[in-house]
């Protein structure tokens, strides 16, 4: 059991540092049915979240592309693609510290990640937040034992030479689904 709580404070601290968010078209339609319901992972009663109604078309592509850039980099373990989406004005990090955290959690540790919904919730012409709920698998390399969490987290992202990087996050909430 200290084991299995071990990983789990991993996972949090992991997430806690992981600068992620992305949808595709199709995890769009399927995740509009909790849109309406007010059901969304991670609770039953969690609050209904309503997409900025004034982000231009080109402007909501340009960050999901870059939440995505984010995801996939992570994923693959892709150093220079996973920095490329981050500032380095950051509020909540040092770009280099940063750097070199993911360099160590990409060699030592087996997490994937997939956003369960994502939202801009707020949007100005060189600001924007974007709530993501996000369900990370955290394998561990000894037991190959899969552990399971969701958290939901707000990232903003700020325009930056004509692109879109994040500058900061903020992670709300985390589920073990592991427990009964």
């Amino acid at each position: 059991m200290h084991k299995h709580r071990w990983m789990l404070v991993l996972i949090s601290i992991l997430v806690g540092v992981l600068l992620v968010s992305a949808c595709s078209n199709k995890e769009e339609e399927q995740s509009s049915e909790n849109k309406t319901s007010g059901k969304i992972a991670g609770g039953e009663n969690a609050p209904q979240l309503k997409e900025a109604d004034n982000i231009p078309k080109d402007e909501k592509e340009a960050l999901l592309a870059v939440v995505d850039q984010s995801f996939q980099a992570f994923n693959e373990k892709d150093l220079d693609k996973y920095m490329d989406t981050l500032s380095k004005n950051s509020e909540s990090f040092q770009f280099d510290e940063e750097k070199k955290e993911m360099k160590k959690i990409f060699a030592e540790t087996d997490i994937k990640m997939k956003p369960a919904k994502v939202v801009i919730t707020d949007y100005k012409n060189d600001e924007a937040n974007v709530y993501t709920i996000v369900d990370s698998t955290y394998t561990d390399p000894k037991t190959n034992e899969k552990i399971k969490d969701i958290h939901h987290q707000i990232d903003v992202f700020t325009k930056e030479d004509g692109k879109w990087k994040m500058k900061s996050k903020f992670v709300m909430e985390s589920k073990d689904e592991n427990k009964s």
